[in-house]
C-alpha cells in the first residue's frame, strides 16, 4: 500500500467513524444496532472503521496512480479531514447537550 493509498484509506476511516457517530446520535436504532454487534457502539464503530480502512486500502491499491490529489498531500488531507470531522462532532454534541 502506497502512502497515497494509505492516506485515502485513513480519510475513509475517519469519515466512516464520523458518519456512524452522527447516525447513532440522531437515530437510536442505529446506536442500538451498533451496540448489538459487539456490546458497545464505540467498539462497533472502531471495528467498522478498520474494515473500511482495510477494504478501501485494498481496493484503492489496485488503481495506484489514479489519484487526483498531488503526491505529498496525504498528511494534509488526513489532518484537515480529521479536524473538520472533529468540529462537526463537537458542534453536534454541544447542540444535543443544549437541547436537553
Amino acid at each position: 500500500m502506497s502512502v497515497r493509498t494509505f492516506g485515502a484509506a485513513c480519510l475513509i476511516a475517519v469519515v466512516t467513524i464520523t458518519g456512524l457517530t452522527i447516525a447513532g446520535e440522531l437515530a437510536e436504532a442505529v446506536k442500538a444496532t451498533l451496540t448489538g454487534l459487539t456490546g458497545h457502539h464505540w467498539v462497533s464503530k472502531g471495528g467498522l472503521a478498520i474494515v473500511a480502512f482495510v477494504a478501501s486500502g485494498l481496493w484503492l491499491s489496485r488503481g495506484e496512480g489514479r489519484f487526483a490529489a498531488p503526491e505529498g498531500q496525504e498528511t494534509y488531507g488526513v489532518a484537515v479531514t480529521t479536524i473538520v470531522c472533529s468540529l462537526i462532532l463537537t458542534v453536534l454534541f454541544i447542540a444535543r447537550y443544549l437541547s436537553h
